[in-house]
């Protein structure tokens, strides 16, 4: 059997995407690291069992710079703790969000909402490209591509 660990035994050290504007907003997957063992880094793909994440990839920390310069992964400047029942999402501005499911649905509900409202604006104003981009946030919303992963 692969090994688990408990969800509050690990941190988040970033996430394995580097997002361009085009996908934001945008549920990502963390990239965690072993609290009591920080060399320990747990990369998807994974899933999640009962507050256990189950079958990551393990890699050194050591590999983690070659994923960031190889823009495979993108790491914050400090650590989260892990949360069972969140996600991590990225909004408009790249700021990254940890919340618990519920809020994410709404946020980034509102988030789309807003969209829609700005799109439909960007068309009446003849600026097409603009109305492409924010019709992609509402589409991504109805069609559930929020978590790419």
């Amino acid at each position: 059997m692969p090994p688990l660990y408990s969800v509050d035994e690990l941190e988040i050290v970033g996430y394995a995407d580097v997002l361009d504007e085009t996908v934001l907003p945008s549920v990502v997957p963390p990239v965690f690291r072993f609290k009591a063992n920080p060399d320990r880094i747990f990369l998807p793909p994974y899933s999640f069992n009962a507050g256990y994440l189950c079958n990551a990839t393990e890699v050194p920390a050591a590999e983690l710079e070659e994923l960031r310069d190889a823009e495979e992964v993108t790491l914050f400047e400090g650590v989260l703790p892990a949360r069972n029942e969140f996600e991590l999402w990225v909004d408009q501005s790249y700021g990254h969000h940890y919340q618990p499911f519920d809020e994410v649905r709404r946020e980034l509900g509102g988030i789309a909402d807003d969209a829609i409202d700005q799109a439909a604006a960007a068309l009446r104003e003849g600026d097409l490209a603009r109305a492409d981009r924010l019709a992609g946030v509402a589409i991504r919303r109805m069609t559930g591509e929020w978590n790419r992963w």
